[in-house]
């Protein structure tokens, strides 16, 4: 009887591990599997930084230098039509619907969708030979560096590539609008 018993118990103690194992592992693989776009895009869509994170210092603004770019640039608004960043989805989603004011004193206003988040600096500038946008936001972390890789024709689109003290490798299309863009012009 000890033996069935001890049988028993063992084959229970067996069990019981295996169970163990199967749900970690089980849990391990529902944490690390990629979250569906969709849930990302309803996470994000209506992302604001933080108003803790919006009285950062910028930079004084200095007249603008006049240029096929920053008279482009100094029209209506701009909106971030599509934000690349390599491997970080979500940061993507944040940015769509960005827009940005550039006016002729140096200075900008930016927001998302129909809400003005921040105000900034902006300059135009040379590095070895190739076009640069640089902001200094109120925003922390928001500070950005774009280097134009393309006006339209058209003078109604931007090609930017670029980074922030955070992230490296941004690829941007930022289009011109009259007004401030909507999620229901996006499609969201």
């Amino acid at each position: 009887m000890k033996f069935v018993v001890g049988l028993f118990t063992v084959v229970t103690g067996f069990f019981l591990v295996a169970c163990a194992g199967e749900e970690a592992a089980d849990s391990a693989a529902k944490a690390e599997a990629p979250k569906d776009v969709n849930e990302v895009i309803r996470e994000n869509i209506d992302y604001m930084p933080p108003l803790k994170d919006r009285n950062d210092d910028y930079a004084p603004a200095l007249p603008v230098v006049q240029n096929e770019y920053t008279a482009a640039l100094m029209r209506d608004y701009w909106v971030f039509e599509f934000y690349v960043i390599k491997d970080v989805i979500d940061v993507r989603f944040q940015n769509i619907g960005r827009w940005f004011q550039f006016n002729p004193d140096g200075t900008f206003s930016m927001g998302r969708w129909n809400e003005e988040i921040g105000v900034g600096s902006w300059k135009f500038e040379y590095r070895a030979d190739k076009p640069y946008l640089i902001l200094d936001s109120n925003i922390k972390g928001m500070d950005e560096i774009f280097q134009i890789q393309a006006l339209s024709g058209a003078n109604d689109a931007f090609a930017l590539t670029g980074h922030t003290k955070d992230a490296e490798a941004i690829h941007i299309k930022m289009i011109h609008l009259l007004s401030m863009p909507t999620k229901d012009q996006f499609g969201y």
